[in-house]
């Protein structure tokens, strides 16, 4: 039998998650020390709610908070129109 994905997978323990009501500041912050890559959101029961990741976000609409002022960016602006 080959290597599974039990035979290298993060430990439930070890792995870094994000609530879904938790801020994507919060979230930014536990990828950038943790370096993870993903985070897994989870519910208050522990349930599997779905994926963060920081390319997500670039992909919707972002609003930056800068200073007072709201921006948003939307994706085709970033992708050039810059």
């Amino acid at each position: 039998m080959g290597l599974t994905c039990r035979d290298v997978m993060v430990p439930p323990e070890k792995q870094k998650t994000i609530h879904p009501d938790d801020t994507v500041a919060k979230a930014f912050e536990i990828i950038r020390d943790s370096r993870a890559r993903f985070l897994p959101v989870v519910g208050d029961d522990g349930s599997f709610q779905g994926v963060f990741t920081a390319p997500t976000l670039l992909t919707s609409d972002l609003f930056v908070d800068l200073t007072g002022f709201l921006v948003c960016f939307q994706v085709w602006l970033l992708r050039g129109a810059l």
